[in-house]
């Protein structure tokens, strides 16, 4: 399966009307939409974990060492979107934190981007 079918899949299960009384989906929904737009991340593998929108390079990324982990956004109940390091890390670092879905989907975009040319 191809990235794109997962994008598809993600956006339509959290498309809104957003269930009451749910701070997550709201706040999930333009971060979503934001990053689908953006090559680097279209060409990745979606997921959410642990209120977290995390890629992969490939399907098989439960298989992979911590050190093959990508960065993800946190999405926080405050508003706050946080770039961070690792989704699964109690030490991730902090790259931006915002309140704007848009920015931290392009600093998202941006880190993948450096990650991909590394290897």
């Amino acid at each position: 399966m191809e990235p794109e079918s997962d994008w598809v899949r993600l956006l339509a299960e959290h498309a809104p009307p957003h269930p009451e009384g749910s701070w997550f989906e709201p706040l999930l929904w333009p971060l979503l939409q934001a990053a689908s737009d953006l090559p680097a991340l279209r060409e990745a593998y979606p997921s959410l974990a642990m209120n977290c929108l995390v890629v992969y390079r490939n399907q098989e990324v439960w298989k992979s060492a911590p050190a093959d982990r990508w960065p993800a956004v946190s999405v926080g109940s405050d508003g706050v979107y946080a770039v961070i390091s690792d989704a699964w890390s109690g030490e991730a670092k902090v790259f931006l934190a915002t309140t704007d879905p848009i920015l931290a989907a392009v600093e998202l975009g941006k880190l993948i981007d450096t990650l991909r040319k590394r290897r």
